[in-house]
């Protein structure tokens, strides 16, 4: 893979989690991403140990190396900093759960939802939204309000 001049970085990391870059024309499968500008944007933002720990945590997720998008990548990095604020114990101490709910969430269903979205809210901010619902409910360990409490997505 090669590295991409301007996102030296970003590269670094992608490459670190087997995550292949692909042109900006190319439909990027799962694995693939197109959007290593946007993690570039990220590691020069938030850092280069937070840019890491979003990727880890899509390519660690069950489907997440299919949803590596500019969309995808900054709800996720903008997640991190909510968790760290309103749960610090869980991330500092158990970050396993951060994981598990990842793992859980079909991302793929959920970017299809924000995709609805597309035009009138940015899917960055309903991802964020709807990721957050989920993540709160399973950690405050309250039943859904308004979907079957059994399922995460």
């Amino acid at each position: 893979m090669a590295q991409v001049h301007n996102c030296p970085d970003a590269s670094a990391i992608l490459t670190a989690h087997g995550i292949a870059i692909v042109p900006a024309n190319q439909e990027p499968r799962a694995g693939e991403t197109r959007a290593v500008g946007t993690l570039q944007q990220i590691v020069a933002s938030r850092g280069k140990d937070h840019a890491e720990f979003v990727v880890m945590t899509l390519t660690e997720a069950g489907n997440g190396r299919a949803c590596l998008n500019k969309s995808m990548l900054w709800a996720v990095s903008d997640l991190v900093l909510v968790a760290e604020r309103n749960y610090p114990d869980i991330m500092r101490n158990d970050v396993e759960q951060w994981f598990s709910v990842f793992d859980a969430l079909a991302l793929g269903w959920l970017q299809a939802y924000a995709a609805d979205l597309d035009g009138i809210v940015p899917k960055r901010h309903a991802l964020v939204g709807m990721i957050w619902e989920r993540l709160t409910r399973i950690w405050d360990n309250q039943p859904a309000r308004c979907s079957d409490p059994k399922t995460l997505s």
